[in-house]
C-alpha cells in the first residue's frame, strides 16, 4: 500500500521502476540469496586465499631476509678470512726472502772462506814447490861446481872429498839466503 502510494506519486517513472510489488521483494530476496552465495562461496573462499597468499608471501620475504642476513654475515667472514691469509702470506713471503737472504749470505760467506781455503792451500804447494825447486838447484849447483871444481883442480876427488865440498857449499848458499 506504501508502495502502491510511493509508485503513483512518482509516477509514469514509478511503474517503469517498480512495475509491481511482487517483482520488487522478489527481486530483493534474489539479490540478497545472490549477495548470501557470493559472501558464503566466493567472498570468504576469496579472503582466506589471500591472506594464505599474504602468510606465503610475508614467510617467503622473511625467509628470504634470513638468508640474505646469513649471506652478508658469511661473506664477512669470507672477507675477515680473506684479509688473514693475505697478511699471512705477506708474512711468510717477507720471512722467506729474510731467510733466501740469510743463506745467500751463508753461501757468499762459505765461498768466500773456501776460495781462501783453496789460496791458502795453492801458497802452501807454492812454497813446497819452490822449496824442492830450491834444493833441487842447490844441487844441481853443488854438482856443477863441483864438476868446475875437478876441471879446475885437474885431479880427481873421492867420494868423501865431494861430499865434504857439497856440505860446505850447501851452508854456503843457505846463509847467502
Amino acid at each position: 500500500m506504501i508502495f502502491l502510494s510511493f509508485k503513483e506519486s512518482l509516477g509514469d517513472i514509478g511503474s517503469k521502476i517498480f512495475p509491481s510489488f511482487e517483482a520488487f521483494i522478489a527481486q530483493l530476496l534474489a539479490t540478497a540469496v545472490l549477495f548470501f552465495v557470493v559472501i558464503k562461496f566466493l567472498y570468504k573462499p576469496a579472503k582466506e586465499f589471500i591472506a594464505k597468499r599474504q602468510k606465503y608471501i610475508k614467510n617467503q620475504i622473511d625467509e628470504a631476509d634470513t638468508k640474505l642476513n646469513k649471506a652478508d654475515t658469511i661473506l664477512k667472514e669470507a672477507e675477515e678470512t680473506k684479509n688473514k691469509n693475505l697478511k699471512e702470506t705477506s708474512k711468510l713471503l717477507k720471512e722467506s726472502k729474510e731467510e733466501a737472504s740469510k743463506q745467500k749470505e751463508l753461501i757468499i760467506e762459505s765461498a768466500k772462506q773456501e776460495a781462501n781455503d783453496i789460496k791458502k792451500n795453492a801458497l802452501k804447494e807454492i812454497e813446497v814447490e819452490k822449496n824442492k825447486a830450491r834444493n833441487e838447484i842447490k844441487k844441481e849447483v853443488v854438482g856443477l861446481s863441483i864438476d868446475i871444481s875437478k876441471n879446475i883442480l885437474r885431479r880427481d876427488l873421492t867420494e868423501e872429498d865431494e861430499n865434504n865440498s857439497f856440505e860446505e857449499l850447501v851452508k854456503e848458499v843457505e846463509k847467502d839466503e
